[in-house]
């Protein structure tokens, strides 16, 4: 289909100096308060080609399997 898609932080962001990013979030998007966002994913046709990422540039220390 040709979509690409992007991983936002939420969680830990701010939209202002006193609201969060996840509270401004819920409020736009109706989200009961009991619920907290951790990212958004925006899917969508890509505006450019990114070259990917070379295996021996990878960070695998910051990789975790099952346990930290």
């Amino acid at each position: 289909m040709g979509l690409g898609s992007c991983w936002i932080q939420i969680r830990e962001r701010f939209h202002t100096e006193q609201v969060t990013a996840g509270d401004y979030i819920r409020e736009v998007l109706g989200i009961p308060g009991q619920y907290s966002v951790e990212c958004l994913i925006a899917i969508g046709y890509p505006a450019e080609e990114k070259k990917s990422y070379e295996e021996e540039m990878l960070q695998h220390q910051k990789l975790h399997f099952d346990r930290f």
